[in-house]
């Protein structure tokens, strides 16, 4: 199962009271900025994941798109592989890796908990 194209978006969410202003251990914000990534397979398949761009300037969405192309035409279902092989940044990288495990579970027909050892509490 090949990935087939990937979607980076950026989305600015407005904190409100109780969780406003967000805070870091470096500053503070009254919005969270976040990267969607959404993959889509060659079967059909959907995984979507999300990583966190706060105070992180100068990166936009034309560049986290572009340097996500790079997983385009790879094994979605080959995580491990993709580690061995990636370079990304590791925000990035991580919002890929989600994706690439929603569409795992997804192909199984379980829960990515599942996959990963069982709900546990």
């Amino acid at each position: 199962m090949k990935i087939r194209e990937i979607q980076v978006r950026i989305v600015e969410v407005p904190q409100v009271a109780p969780i406003a202003p967000y805070r870091s251990h470096i500053r503070s914000s009254s919005t969270t900025t976040s990267g969607i990534v959404e993959i889509l397979t060659d079967e059909g398949l959907t995984g979507l994941g999300e990583f966190n761009l706060n105070f992180l300037p100068g990166l936009d969405g034309r560049q986290l798109q572009k340097a996500a192309e790079w997983a385009v035409g790879r094994d979605a279902a080959n995580i491990e592989l993709f580690h061995r092989e990636c370079r990304l940044e590791n925000r990035l990288k991580s919002g890929i890796e989600i994706a690439m495990w929603d569409v795992a579970g997804k192909a199984a027909g379980l829960p990515v908990a599942a996959l990963l050892g069982g709900i546990l509490r």
